[in-house]
């Protein structure tokens, strides 16, 4: 009997879409363990979990527009933006890290706003619009920087290089945040409306779920996670620049 149960376990979990990656992220694990003497050192492991973590961050400012089947390709040119105010904040108008933290997630904030509201108003398609914002928000970012990076102060970039036992203290943040996320959309109100939104937008808005709204809050919120992930990015490499998330609409797209 118990052997049936176990059998039914792994059928089980084969049969869910995310079974693949776990076995793939396994095999590769083991793959590189065997073949290669550096990939279980600390020094390594260290680095992989604080790449990791900024990836989950972008897969998170992704996750928050797919689930009401949207897109937002923005979310780099966003990243890119919040460097750049991060960057003028603190070495040129020489605010201490905290108001230009707020400041930063303030503007990314009203960035998809500015997303949700096009969206909402002009009923295109969120692939359209943020692709299009994307470009705007690209050419402020280098319009204000011109290109040149911001040094970050140490303390600024003490918490993208802190090490937690054998981890990394973003990748801490990113399980936190994880965490956060699971429990946001199981036990909220607001969360379990998303999902309603996303899984049938007309029956949603025929049970009085307020959808525009929810598209603007989406969008909103996934600028910034977006900007928080540009901050740790900075944090992490010690230097805020406009080439940041460059690459983030592939993989925010494939996460």
């Amino acid at each position: 009997m118990e052997t049936k149960e176990k059998g039914n376990r792994i059928q089980r979990f084969f049969l869910q879409s995310y079974s693949s990656a776990i076995v793939a992220c396994v095999a590769l694990i083991l793959l590189f363990s065997i073949f290669t003497d550096s990939f279980l050192t600390s020094f390594n492991l260290f680095n992989l979990s604080r790449t990791a973590a900024l990836y989950a961050f972008i897969a998170g400012a992704q996750l928050m527009v797919a689930v009401i089947g949207g897109m937002n390709l923005s979310v780099g040119a966003v990243g890119a933006l919040s460097c750049v105010i991060l960057g003028e904040c603190v070495q040129t108008l020489g605010w201490s890290s905290f108001p230009a933290v707020v400041c930063t997630i303030l503007i990314a904030a009203a960035c998809g706003i500015v997303n949700g509201l096009l969206v909402v108003k002009l009923k295109l398609s969120g692939f359209i619009i943020t692709l299009a914002m994307s470009f705007i928000y690209n050419g402020i970012a280098v319009g204000i920087s011109h290109g040149y990076p911001y040094p970050m102060t140490e303390s600024f970039s003490a918490f993208g290089r802190a090490k937690v036992g054998p981890t990394s203290a973003l990748f801490v943040a990113m399980v936190i945040f994880v965490i956060i996320l699971a429990i946001f959309y199981k036990n909220t109100k607001f969360g379990r409306d998303i999902l309603a939104t996303g899984g049938n937008e007309s029956a949603a808005r025929l049970s009085g779920i307020r959808v525009d709204f929810i598209t603007v809050a989406c969008n909103s919120l996934s600028c910034i996670i977006a900007s928080v992930a540009a901050l740790l990015w900075c944090s992490r490499t010690g230097s805020a620049t406009s080439s940041t998330g460059s690459d983030c609409k592939v993989y925010s797209g494939a996460f």
